[in-house]
């Protein structure tokens, strides 16, 4: 059984018209890469409750105490806020 499409089309062996099967084949093969894109964001994304327990009381860079008011606003929080100002004017 082929994956559920994300669009509910025709199936391209109903089409005569030369046109609509391209278009109906450039579809397919952008569903097909929307459908691989999401698969491989959502293996990479872990479940919302990790995030929310994750918080860390120590600042990763400075080991000063990440205040509870942060750590509630921010779930998975790792650095407290002036570590963490500086690593976002170091990355790319």
């Amino acid at each position: 059984m082929s994956p559920p499409r994300i669009l509910d089309i025709e199936p391209i062996e109903h089409l005569t018209d030369p046109n609509d099967i391209g278009s109906r084949t450039a579809e397919q093969a952008n569903d097909d890469a929307v459908r691989d894109e999401l698969a491989r964001a959502r293996a990479g994304m872990a479940p919302a409750e990790t995030w929310r327990t994750a918080s860390a009381k120590r600042c990763a860079d400075c080991d000063a105490p990440i205040p509870a008011d942060r750590r509630r606003a921010v779930p998975g929080v790792k650095r407290c806020t002036e570590c963490q100002g500086i690593y976002e004017r170091r990355a790319p």
